[in-house]
Order: structure tokens, then C-alpha cells, then sequence
């Protein structure tokens, strides 16, 4: 993402926008765009759903008919039996249901922490990621460090990649 964002700061600071304020423009403008992302795909989602509990009822109503009137020949009688037999399974397994609602909560959440991690550190990388980078080589024995190249660092041939093509 730094190597996504970075060429707009880049372009904002060319602007003669401070780098503080050009990374706050970006990081808003990517998290209006990600929410506006998100947000239409809810809204479809919560759209669809009523045509989706329609088709829903329709196809049980398909295989109730089709499970009295079909090979099986079952009365209604046994599909109310079996239906109660599902309930009670149900019930039963309320809480393995229930830690399993619980668990994908968790989830929710942690992923949600691990994405402000990542906002926190892409803030990071966008206001000192020249510097960052070749101080983090430094730190690495001698032995071990690539040639430079004709690059400064190692996110810029990234960077090249993915420039928008009005940042210049």
C-alpha cells in the first residue's frame, strides 16, 4: 500500500503541501475510497437479501412438494416429525453455535486491530520509507547486503510499477 500511496504524497508535496498534511490527504482519500468500496457492497448485499429470503422460501417450498410427492412419498406427518428432530438437534447444539458465532466476532475484531496496525505503519512508511528502508539495510552484516544498483531502495522499483500516470 505505501508503494501505492506513496506517489500521491509524492505529487501533493511537489504541490508544496506539507508531507504531514499530504499523507493525512492521502490516508483519508484511501479510507473514504475503501469505505465507499465497502459500503456499496454492503448496500447491494442488503438489497439482494430480500430476493435472496424469497428464493430461499420458494426452494423449501420445492422440496417439501417434492419430498411428499416425489420417490420418497413421506406425509406430513414425518416431514413435521423430521422438522421437530432438526429443531431439537438445533437446541442441543446451541452452544457449539454460539462459540462459533462467538469465534468469527473474534475474528472480526482482531482483523479490524490488525488493520489499524497496518494504517499506523503505512503512515510511517509514507512520511520516512526513504529512510527507513536503507537504515534497516545498514543494519544487516555487510556480507549480506544486496548491490544498490541504479536504485535508492528497495521499495522504489515497486514504486515505478505502480506510479499513477499523473504523478509524473
Amino acid at each position: 500500500m505505501a508503494a501505492l500511496l506513496a506517489p500521491a504524497v509524492d505529487v501533493l508535496v511537489k504541490w508544496k503541501v506539507p508531507r504531514g498534511v499530504a499523507i493525512a490527504q492521502v490516508m483519508v482519500g484511501a479510507l473514504v475510497l475503501l469505505g465507499g468500496l465497502l459500503t456499496f457492497v454492503v448496500i447491494a448485499f442488503v438489497n439482494g437479501l430480500p430476493g435472496l429470503v424469497d428464493q430461499l422460501l420458494q426452494s423449501l417450498a420445492d422440496i417439501n412438494a417434492w419430498l411428499t410427492t416425489g420417490p420418497l412419498q413421506l406425509t406430513e406427518r414425518q416431514l413435521d416429525e423430521y422438522f421437530a428432530q432438526f429443531s431439537t438437534m438445533l437446541r442441543e447444539n446451541q452452544a457449539a453455535i454460539t462459540t462459533g458465532v462467538l469465534t468469527t466476532a473474534a475474528t472480526v475484531g482482531e482483523t479490524l486491530i490488525q488493520l489499524l496496525l497496518v494504517i499506523f505503519t503505512l503512515v510511517f512508511l509514507l512520511r520516512d520509507g526513504s529512510m527507513i528502508c536503507p537504515g534497516m539495510a545498514a543494519m544487516s552484516p555487510l556480507s549480506t547486503r544486496r548491490p544498490r544498483g541504479p536504485r535508492r531502495s528497495g521499495s522504489s522499483g515497486l514504486t515505478v510499477s505502480t506510479r499513477l500516470p499523473w504523478a509524473g
